[in-house]
């Protein structure tokens, strides 16, 4: 098991345990709050070009928050971020596929062509 999946999975057994004596969200809606409330954290500290140590602190409690979401929803975040990452690197491929057929080669390529190449790819699903 690699470090992410350890924390992931580490995250989701804390939030469980927190759970079952009755420290959780009452609704859903209070985790999604929750989770903005984090991301605004992150974007203050990174605007305000906190220290790194205080902006790898805020991402922490941002993907701790969206653990918590993936529990309250059902869902585990391993499973959910697999999925998530083969979709990334299927769509990533296929962008690249696309831009050699027209000619490109990715280390040329501008940002713009890649996306509009992104886009196609993910069309394709």
């Amino acid at each position: 098991m690699s470090g992410i999946e350890h924390s992931l999975d580490e995250a989701w057994k804390i939030q469980l345990e927190a759970a079952e004596v009755g420290f959780d969200w009452p609704d859903v809606e209070d985790v999604f709050s929750k989770v903005l409330e984090e991301l605004k954290e992150v974007r203050d500290a990174w605007t305000k070009q906190d220290s790194e140590d205080e902006v790898e602190l805020e991402l922490g409690d941002l993907l701790f928050s969206v653990v918590n979401l993936c529990r309250v929803m059902e869902h585990h975040p391993e499973n959910a971020l697999k999925r998530t990452n083969l979709k990334f690197t299927n769509r990533f491929n296929r962008m690249c596929e696309g831009l050699v057929k027209s000619g490109k080669d990715i280390s040329n390529a501008s940002l713009e062509e890649m996306d509009g190449m992104w886009e196609w790819a993910k069309g394709l699903e």
